[in-house]
């Protein structure tokens, strides 16, 4: 897969962080975005906790490894791929650049914080 030029960004709009990607992803990866990232509500310190042990894990256990959320996982599936697994029916899984999903992660934090700054600690 080539690197990806692909930018997050998450608008809050009725109490959920919908996230939107430049140059538009399908409705699936979307959804796939949707679902992992649901379980975090507005609480960017347990995003940025959620990033911070998926770079450890993935640097220690290399290809294979995975992370759940109470709604969908990703798991490592390159050195430079990771894949967005359904865990409930929801979307199809999808693979998208590791640099993609890690940045994407960190939008959602930053979008979190601007929001509201004490969302940034527990």
């Amino acid at each position: 897969m080539p690197k990806s030029n692909a930018v997050w960004s998450f608008v809050y709009e009725d109490g959920l962080w919908i996230p939107h990607r430049t140059p538009p992803a399908d409705a699936n990866t979307v959804r796939a975005v949707e679902t992992f990232v649901l379980p975090f509500g507005t609480r960017a310190w347990s995003v940025q906790d959620g990033l911070a042990e998926w770079r450890e894990g993935s640097r220690a256990h290399g290809i294979g490894y995975s992370l759940s959320t109470a709604g969908a996982a990703v798991k490592k599936v390159s050195e430079d791929e990771v894949e967005l697994r359904d865990q409930y029916g929801q979307f199809e899984n999808v693979v998208i650049s590791a640099a993609e999903f890690e940045a994407m992660l960190e939008a959602l934090a930053q979008a979190m914080i601007d929001r509201d700054p004490s969302s940034a600690s527990p």
